[in-house]
């Protein structure tokens, strides 16, 4: 293959990466930016030294597979056996589909965005305080974590919203943002749905 083809399959597939096999062993993923420039009649075997180990397991969570994506910067990913044989890719467009069919995505719920203090706050604890108001907890993110504060970001579902964000500021968390979803749509889903339509067009 010419860098020209190359060239080629990253414009028609719209992908940041293209992963680079010889008779189903894995050589590497070549990036677009890696040969912006280079003369597109060389051809590809003479730049195998541009090529990155970008992969996942074939038993690789979709949380990994996310996070393996984010850190390379890169939308098209190899999936490889324990032998280091090529699977399949996975494109992002495959991990939104997959979050988007979770509970904390796919079914309606309230949301809370809580403060806490990061080196003594329960999720057991916040768990507890839900299912004592006969909620249950959708999904939870962990984000905005400093040395002295972490903010908790809980999708749920309960008859007893308001009484519920009481007992959580009764024990000592702060409550950012609470919206009670009447319409069952949270600004998860507009996320998603907006990046779902970024990338599948």
């Amino acid at each position: 293959m010419k860098l020209l083809d190359a060239n080629n399959a990253f414009l028609k597939m719209n992908v940041s990466h293209l992963p680079v096999v010889q008779e189903d062993i894995f050589l590497g993923m070549l990036s677009r930016d890696s040969i912006e420039g280079l003369n597109e009649t060389s051809l590809l075997e003479n730049y195998i030294s541009h090529l990155e180990p970008i992969f996942v397991r074939e038993t690789a969570h979709w949380m990994e597979v996310l996070h393996v994506m984010q850190e390379n910067s890169c939308n098209h990913i190899a999936v490889l056996n324990d032998l280091g044989t090529f699977i399949q890719v996975h494109h992002l467009k495959d991990v939104l589909e997959h979050l988007s069919s979770t509970p904390l995505i796919s079914q309606k719920g309230n949301v809370l965005v809580i403060a806490a203090d990061a080196t003594d706050f329960s999720l057991s604890q916040i768990t507890q305080i839900v299912e004592a108001h006969q909620g249950t907890i959708l999904g939870v993110l962990v984000e905005n974590q400093n040395p002295s504060t972490v903010q908790i970001c809980i999708k749920l579902q309960t008859p007893d919203f308001n009484n519920t964000c009481l007992s959580l500021r009764r024990y000592g968390y702060d409550i950012l943002s609470s919206k009670a979803g009447k319409n069952g749509y949270s600004e998860f889903e507009t996320q998603i749905d907006y990046l779902k339509k970024y990338i599948f067009n």
